[in-house]
């Protein structure tokens, strides 16, 4: 088996040989690499054309920031750890098998927006669609809008807004002018993993599904309940409530709900969330 797999030279490694394997596909390899004195190369069972080495040293580092809460006030960093990582990759991959039956110029909300991950592959994916990405913190709009110009994607076409995930509908726009939301006014709604910092998680959710037009949907990538996502939650002070409160919760609210895993392809994604799909009915 080892024989059809991809080989990488370490010539001049030989005082910092890798812990990790970062690729961009998203999958991440650790593993002790030795030195083998009668060979002068080694071995990956997952090589492709271009990856990322890090030594042990930079990789304690990188540990530590990656589960540092101060991570989320940093957008530069936090940006620069998602791709580096492959979890922006895994995420697009996730999203781009959601089936979406809409057309047209068509409107989506991305609810604590990050640095845009999901509402951007939205954005890519319908060419007629307008965005209205929200945030608490400005700089992560600012990272935002920077992602869209890296993408090719028409800044006329992003909205932005400062707005806490307790009160989804009340927004401050960059300009400091306050507007409230009105409600059925996106087809799509997207969050991933930040109604857990509301302080009333179904409310939010109520208010969120409200947004939505008759057969809209809310995509939730939420933290799932794996030992790593509960441990990657606490890290972060991220207090949720259990994938099967939220599911009534947006039953409730007037959806169908479907819940869908993500699978070895969704790597390194694939560790801490899970997909929460509600469909508003008609």
């Amino acid at each position: 088996m080892l024989r059809n797999c991809g080989k990488f030279h370490r010539h001049n490694w030989h005082n910092r040989l890798p812990r990790i394997l970062i690729f961009p596909n998203g999958f991440l390899i650790y593993s002790k690499v030795t030195k083998d004195r009668h060979s002068n190369e080694l071995a990956a069972p997952f090589f492709p054309r271009s990856f990322l080495v890090l030594s042990s040293e930079r990789i304690a580092t990188l540990e530590t920031h990656m589960l540092n809460p101060k991570l989320y006030k940093n957008s530069r960093l936090y940006d620069f750890f998602m791709k580096s990582f492959g979890y922006d990759q895994s995420l697009n991959r996730f999203l781009d098998g959601i089936k979406l039956d809409y057309s047209g110029p068509i409107r989506i909300l991305d609810a604590g927006c990050g640095t845009g991950i999901l509402g951007l592959n939205l954005l890519r994916r319908f060419p007629q669609s307008s965005l209205m990405a929200t945030d608490l913190e400005p700089n992560f709009l600012e990272a935002t809008l920077e992602n869209a110009k890296r993408l090719g994607l028409d800044p006329a076409r992003i909205e932005l807004g400062i707005s806490n995930i307790s009160e989804p509908t009340q927004v401050t726009g960059l300009d400091g002018r306050s507007s409230m939301l009105s409600k059925e006014q996106f087809d799509i709604v997207c969050l991933g993993a930040v109604v857990g910092y509301s302080d009333d998680i179904s409310a939010s959710l109520h208010r969120l599904v409200s947004l939505l037009n008759p057969k809209g949907t809310l995509i939730n990538l939420e933290m799932n309940e794996s030992p790593s996502g509960k441990f990657v939650s606490r890290k972060y002070h991220y207090q949720n409530l259990s994938i099967k409160e939220i599911r009534e919760s947006l039953t409730v609210a007037g959806c169908h709900v479907t819940l869908k895993k993500f699978g070895l392809r969704h790597l390194p994604a694939k560790f801490t969330r899970i997909g929460i799909i509600a469909t508003k009915r008609a």
